[in-house]
């Protein structure tokens, strides 16, 4: 792929999952619809800053299954159906022995139906961003704004003739005052790379590791560095943290470098978080740049009021067929010296949230297999590799690509694993609150 088909890739990309996202809750067991309607807080219009989302709430209540438990008492009986699980028998789910499962949500009370939108930012205050960033790495002396700063947007036209990033013309050259969705404000030169949107900062190299491994390196490249590099271990940064190999300047802990990850973008980049919004680096991977140093790669996992967002550190899949897809968040960091972060991709935690519903019940693992079993198409034989818990966003697939506008969060049960039928990869989603089913797939 070429470098300007790349960065018009990772625009979508990034700012597919800055609007998802990643991105990003609510007693006795058997409460009926009826009786929960009544306890349902209000909530906000689907309608907010130009965003009109497709939720009906009284349609959303008709889909809620009987027989939900209370969250706050559901903890107990998850421990119990992970003992039992392995001996279930369905016609088209069976679990490995290897299985592993997510713990459940520590504190969990209730659960939200919801959408983000953008902080929003103006031209200006992407400007100073960008300027402030500069000097936090020290290279506000090497770079004129003025002549490097680029638009991308849907509305601006670019040059065919030119590749990247001079396709993109100059914001010198262009009127625009606020960046809206879609929009970018595009920092590509050979000292360091970044990306800003109406959430703030998406992308961005240092240059250290372009810098260190010689000309021929870019830093734009720097952010998927791992894709070229050698894997030597990965894992959870809890049980690796201890642990500690040559980076480009001295060697550094695992946890050490998590835990400056964690205060990096709690700071804001720049906004600060979102309310009942926190993070953390559940896993690390570390790769070898040249025979004397390596890189450390660390997933970044949102959470919102104690239930975090699903994650994956690759591409999510999508069900065409039935014209949907459910998007996970994707968002992490390349660390290869102790000050921190050297590059990053992924949504800002400052993404605005906007509440649908919400509900102290909940279905539990055991009834969403009961329905998931029930509700799987005739070519789908489910090996279950993992069960995760979390946000993830549900979105219309028109097939010729997802409509960020219809991205709605909901909390899943996910069920990971493969379709032996036609040994491709299966997710099985479940809505923890009413019981509907998703399932994506793709081809291994």
């Amino acid at each position: 792929m070429t470098e300007k088909g790349t960065i018009k890739q990772t625009l979508l990309g990034g700012l597919t999952v800055g609007l998802l996202l990643l991105l990003f809750v609510l007693s006795g067991c058997g409460n009926t619809k009826n009786q929960q309607e009544d306890k349902n807080q209000q909530v906000q219009s689907a309608e907010t800053e130009g965003k009109e989302v497709n939720f009906s709430e009284d349609k959303y209540l008709e889909k809620i299954v009987d027989g939900r438990m209370a969250i706050t008492e559901y903890p107990s009986h998850y421990e119990q159906e992970k003992q039992k699980i392995r001996n279930l028998s369905y016609p088209n789910i069976h679990f490995t022995e290897a299985c592993v499962f997510d713990s459940f949500p520590e504190e969990l009370s209730r659960l939200s139906v919801f959408y983000t939108t953008e902080h929003g930012m103006s031209v200006q205050e992407g400007l100073e961003t960008l300027e402030n960033w500069l000097v936090s790495i020290g290279k506000q002396e090497d770079i004129d704004l003025e002549k490097e700063v680029r638009v991308i947007s849907p509305d601006i036209e670019i040059d065919e003739s030119k590749d990247a990033p001079e396709c993109y013309p100059l914001l010198t050259d262009v009127s625009i005052e606020q960046l809206g969705s879609g929009d970018a404000l595009l920092l590509d030169t050979k000292q360091c790379y970044a990306m800003i949107g109406a959430g703030g900062i998406f992308m961005m190299s240092d240059g250290k590791i372009s810098a260190y491994l010689g000309e021929a390196h870019k830093p734009g490249k720097d952010i998927y560095m791992k894709d070229d590099l050698t894997l030597l271990q990965s894992g959870k940064v809890e049980e690796l943290k201890e642990e500690a190999y040559p980076l480009i300047s001295g060697v550094c802990q695992i946890g050490e470098s998590a835990e400056q990850i964690t205060e990096y973008f709690e700071e804001g980049t720049p906004f600060p978080m979102e309310k009942g919004v926190k993070i953390d680096v559940p896993d690390v991977a570390v790769y070898q740049l040249d025979d004397h140093t390596c890189m450390y790669n660390f997933g970044i996992r949102k959470w919102y009021e104690n239930m975090p967002y699903m994650y994956r550190l690759d591409t999510a899949f999508a069900n065409t067929y039935e014209g949907y897809g459910i998007n996970e968040s994707l968002k992490f960091a390349n660390v290869v010296d102790d000050t921190g972060v050297a590059t990053f991709m992924g949504p800002a935690e400052s993404d605005v949230i906007h509440t649908l519903y919400q509900d102290t019940q909940m279905v539990g693992m055991k009834q969403a297999l009961d329905l998931a079993s029930q509700k799987l198409a005739s070519f789908l034989k489910l090996e279950v590799q993992e069960v995760k818990i979390g946000y993830a966003s549900y979105v219309i697939d028109t097939g010729l690509g997802q409509d960020d506008d219809t991205s709605i969060y909901y909390p899943f049960w996910e069920f990971c694993g493969i379709n032996t039928v036609k040994n491709q990869a299966l997710n099985v989603y479940v809505d923890m609150i009413s019981g509907a089913v998703y399932y994506v797939f793709n081809d291994m």
